[in-house]
């Protein structure tokens, strides 16, 4: 019922049989007889990373995390560079499901089905090969073009470490089929908040900074209690009981477009989608400074949920 099939069967074989290192899993035999076809490894008995990270009710400390991800990554470099063998191995289906963990917690990476072996001695660091992995973990240069290399590998542990960083699945179908992959929405959220971290102008909210951990997508702002514009529009204002002046309004506005002249003229262009009066902050000088808009750039639209 497996859906690898004879050739995936030998390369793993064939491949483990010539490796020896103490973070990659051991092949202790196998059986070919008849449709019986059977890989047998040493016991892991902690089952796999990905287990302990969204299926059981206990999590890994954060010791122990740290702990897996350095074995699995000097797992990879042993690989890669080819120490003590003659030629380097690209893994090419890296995930949090292949790294096994021992009684002592030590993690091992298997499954080299789909493994290619490449020289580390000649320039031509790239093989021209048809695309397989796991949706989610494909490095995207690969998944374009077709040359695999051995940054296919760190691209894939990248999102493993995502994974283990914050416990949420490389894809996850819950979400919005634009959010399925947690590289591609991490990626968008810290450049979000890179963004948002450049713009700096008196008639802009200051962005002291942020937390993207798990489901918490915050961002902290000077902070104004109650002195929006639209509350001293329509209601007493917190300090003072008499309403805005025509002279203090005109003010604010110039601040409000100063704020977006400042927004527009940017390098990167900014768009401020709708600005609204409760979007501007009020300093205890009446300064204006827009505050919670939605940024869209042409290259990249993102939207950060939360409030300060």
């Amino acid at each position: 019922m497996s859906n690898q099939g004879a050739t995936e069967f030998w390369a793993e074989i064939e491949m483990l049989s010539k490796l020896r290192h103490c973070h990659l899993v051991s092949l202790v035999g196998y059986c070919n007889y008849e449709k019986e076809m059977i890989l047998v490894y040493e016991y892991m008995p902690n089952g796999t990373l990905e287990d302990h990270l969204h299926k059981l009710g206990t999590p890994l400390s954060w010791l122990q995390r740290l702990k897996i991800c350095i074995d699995a990554g000097r797992g990879l470099h042993y690989l890669h560079t080819g120490t003590g063998i003659e030629f380097g191995v690209i893994h090419r289906d890296v995930k949090s499901s292949i790294i096994l963990l021992h009684e002592s917690w030590a993690a091992k990476i298997s499954d080299f089905g789909l493994s290619r072996i490449g020289p580390t001695n000649q320039p031509k660091t790239y093989v021209n090969i048809l695309v397989k992995g796991t949706f989610g973990y494909l490095d995207p240069n690969y998944f374009t073009t077709g040359r695999l290399t051995r940054k296919s590998d760190a691209y894939a542990f990248g999102v493993v470490l995502l994974e283990v960083l914050c416990r949420k699945r490389a894809v996850d179908k819950s979400l919005d089929e634009e959010q399925w992959g947690l590289a591609t929405l991490i990626l968008l959220r810290v450049a979000a908040v890179s963004l948002l971290g450049q713009l700096v102008h008196p008639n802009i909210v200051g962005l002291l900074g942020y937390c993207l951990h798990g489901d918490e997508n915050l961002l902290v702002y000077e902070y104004y209690e109650n002195r929006t514009f639209d509350i001293f529009l329509f209601t007493n204002a917190p300090d003072n009981s008499k309403p805005l002046s025509w002279e203090e309004r005109l003010r604010i506005m110039i601040g409000v477009a100063r704020g977006l002249t400042y927004l527009h003229s940017s390098k990167d262009q900014f768009v401020c989608h709708g600005v609204q009066s409760s979007d501007i902050l009020l300093d205890q000088e009446l300064n204006a400074k827009l505050l919670d808009f939605g940024l869209e750039k042409s290259c990249l639209e993102f939207e950060l949920t939360g409030r300060p």
